[in-house]
């Protein structure tokens, strides 16, 4: 959810593959083995309305990091805070245990 209208700059930090949509509209795609490496995507977004946000993200070797922040207009980049986040339940697909 969106806190205020503005430009959202979404900064993904990986080491290795990252992937960043926002209502399905893809912002980062960095699908490849990396360092600690920032990628960033821009959007437009209304006040109060809610998003979906999905990352994706994978490690190969070595060390494991991921990180999601964002900034906006210009602003200092921050975690974005979990007030702003609500968790989307992915209904189990049949998988035998």
């Amino acid at each position: 959810k969106a806190e205020k209208s503005g430009a959202y700059t979404f900064i993904a930090e990986a080491d290795d593959g990252v992937r960043v949509w926002v209502n399905g509209q893809r912002l980062v795609d960095a699908w490849v083995d990396q360092g600690a490496t920032e990628h960033k995507g821009e959007l437009k977004l209304e006040a109060g309305k809610s998003y979906d946000l999905v990352m994706e993200y994978y490690e190969n070797s070595g060390f494991a990091s991921a990180k999601l922040s964002w900034s906006m207009d210009g602003a200092e980049k921050r975690t974005i805070p979990s007030s702003a986040l609500t968790p989307k339940v992915i209904p189990d697909k049949g998988q035998k245990k």
